[in-house]
């Protein structure tokens, strides 16, 4: 269920009520809570450039992670019943698709045709390989390859000839592919990758995982301005989960509401009602 635009309901004077309950909502990501009718509540962070998670035990309950540095359970056997809702904001579905757009500026739906073009973040593709670099077993390419993403991070014209030629044979596919930016090689590219790096990439993937168990418990808030992650990714996930809350945010970029208008505020607040109401239900009169 996509909601962007619609205008705002009867629900919308719940957020002038709800006070503290919205002070309360703004926990830090990661952070699992418990509402006034018990019902277990978990923001997750799904990022799948960096590796910096919320810390686990900083609040009383559980954390549930999603996300390119662990294998995605959002509501493993530990926690099965007690979770009634999980968030996902920006998040990411298809491993191969994100790294299409970080590469290329190339992104589409599943559902979709034609291929739409932005222009990705800068620094999006040197965090996503900079975080997958352990999968490499010669130390000497990961260093090589940690070296190749800070210097595009600090500066990103800045010449990697000098780095290519330390690297063996089997690091050459990683970089050959991460300095790419046609869209018509990617495929070859990802094809050539050393086997242990194409497993990691199956791993995070949520394209193939078993999701039954969020059916009816999944809210996504994505922003269409996003140049880490495309929009279209949580399109993909909502497909794959059903009865999937679904929130396409005008004018807003990855988890940054600082250029939304008044429109997207407005999908904004309808995303908070969303989460509100299965926190704190509005009973019928």
């Amino acid at each position: 269920m996509i909601k962007s635009s619609e205008a705002p309901s009867e629900r919308t004077r719940a957020l002038s009520r709800a006070g503290p309950r919205y002070a309360r909502l703004k926990a830090h990501a990661g952070r699992a809570g418990r509402s006034a009718n018990n019902r277990k509540f978990c923001l997750l962070p799904i990022h799948p450039v960096s590796r910096q998670w919320a810390n686990p035990n900083r609040a009383a309950g559980h954390i549930v992670r999603c996300g390119p540095d662990s294998a995605c359970d959002p509501r493993p056997p530990r926690l099965e019943g007690r979770i009634d809702c999980v968030i996902g904001i920006g998040g990411y579905y298809d491993t191969k698709a994100v790294v299409t757009f970080i590469n290329t500026g190339h992104f589409r739906a599943h559902c979709e045709q034609t291929w739409q073009i932005a222009h990705p973040h800068p620094a999006a593709k040197w965090l996503f390989l900079k975080s997958n670099i352990d999968r490499l077993t010669v130390p000497s390419d990961r260093g090589a390859l940690t070296k190749l993403a800070e210097r595009k991070l600090d500066q990103p014209s800045a010449p990697t000839e000098d780095l290519r030629a330390r690297m063996s044979p089997k690091a050459a596919p990683p970089y050959d592919l991460f300095v790419n930016t046609e869209a018509n090689r990617l495929e070859q590219l990802i094809c050539a990758l050393p086997g242990s790096v194409k497993n990691r990439m199956n791993e995070l993937s949520l394209k193939n995982r078993e999701l039954d168990r969020l059916t009816g418990r999944l809210v996504l808030i994505h922003g269409r301005e996003d140049t880490m992650i495309p929009y279209t990714e949580s399109m993909d996930l909502a497909d794959a989960v059903p009865k999937t809350e679904l929130f396409l945010i005008d004018g807003f970029s990855h988890i940054d509401p600082s250029i939304v208008g008044a429109v997207g505020k407005i999908q904004l607040v309808r995303a908070v009602q969303a989460i509100l109401e299965r926190r704190y239900p509005i009973e019928a009169n």
